[in-house]
């Protein structure tokens, strides 16, 4: 069941259905805009991963809009005449961009490491990749890119 603000002139039942208020029922002040409320929203989705190969735990957060445009330039460039994905580039940008340290939720690698990543084990990279992607809503868009069913 969906929870409703009390501080709307509007009320619902446990069932979601709009229940008018009653007449000597005082208006309370409007909240938040609808835009407001959307935007002041955290709606990135989050999971944490013990990679026992590090041993350690990494969280990984699905991608902003913008967040999502700065991976699509890290893998593909300036060049939108001409636009091809660097493979080599493709898991350490994702990684980049959605791998954060659960203790201070500060990004755990940033631009420019993106070889240093690419020499840790490639199944460690792929595993957080997909679980990126996923959060990101990226993978079904993944899989047809890649070919697969």
């Amino acid at each position: 069941m969906a929870q409703h603000s009390d501080t709307f002139d509007t009320q619902y039942d446990e069932y979601d259905e709009y229940k008018a208020p009653a007449q000597d029922a005082p208006v309370m002040a409007k909240a938040k805009s609808m835009r407001d409320r959307i935007l002041g929203l955290a709606d990135t989705k989050r999971r944490r991963l013990f990679v026992e190969e590090w041993n350690e735990t990494i969280e990984i957060r699905g991608m902003s809009g913008k967040g999502r445009s700065r991976f699509i330039k890290r893998i593909s460039g300036d060049d939108m005449e001409d636009v091809t994905v660097d493979i080599e580039m493709y898991n350490p940008a994702l990684i980049i961009e959605t791998v954060y340290d659960p203790e201070t939720g500060e990004q755990l690698f940033q631009p420019g490491d993106e070889e240093l990543i690419n020499t840790r084990a490639s199944d460690v990279l792929d595993r957080i990749a997909k679980i990126a992607s996923e959060l990101s809503g990226m993978d079904k868009m993944v899989e047809k890119e890649l070919g697969k069913p």
